[in-house]
């Protein structure tokens, strides 16, 4: 009884650490893409000024 209890709690953490693991990927990946956008926004939006204001931020 005492090793299928051990063996219950071992799978369940390596379900566990697998599922963060694939949950930290994924927060990687969103946060890389979320930047990105981030930056060409800045770009156009410093493009926009440039056109408006006649200078380069």
């Amino acid at each position: 009884m005492m090793k299928r209890i051990m063996e219950f709690i071992q799978h369940t953490m390596q379900s566990f650490n697998k599922s963060m693991d694939q949950y930290g990927e994924a927060r990687i990946v969103f946060y890389e893409s979320m930047s990105a956008l981030s930056e060409q926004k800045i770009i156009s939006s410093n493009k926009a000024y440039t056109k408006k204001h006649g200078a380069a931020l």
